[in-house]
C-alpha cells in the first residue's frame, strides 16, 4: 500500500488479523490510523514520506513504527 496517495485505510484491512507488517510509505496520512490498534499481530509499520502528525497513539510494546 505504498505510493497510493491514501489518506485513510481501506475498511477491509481490519479483517487481516494475521498481518504482521505494513508499509504505508509515500501516502498522505496526517494522523496515525487508529484502526491499526485492532490488528493484534501487527509488529512493524513504515510511514516514510507521509505528512504525518503524531496524535496521541501509544503502540503496544511489541510494535515498531518508523517515520
Amino acid at each position: 500500500m505504498e505510493n497510493d496517495n491514501l489518506t485513510l485505510l481501506p475498511k477491509e484491512l481490519s479483517t487481516f488479523q494475521k498481518l504482521e507488517s505494513l508499509y504505508l510509505n509515500g501516502n498522505k496520512f496526517t494522523k496515525f490510523p487508529q484502526e491499526l490498534e485492532n490488528l493484534e499481530k501487527l509488529k512493524y509499520i513504515e510511514f516514510y514520506d507521509n505528512p504525518l502528525i503524531l496524535n496521541e497513539y501509544k503502540p503496544n510494546g511489541n510494535m515498531v513504527i518508523k517515520f
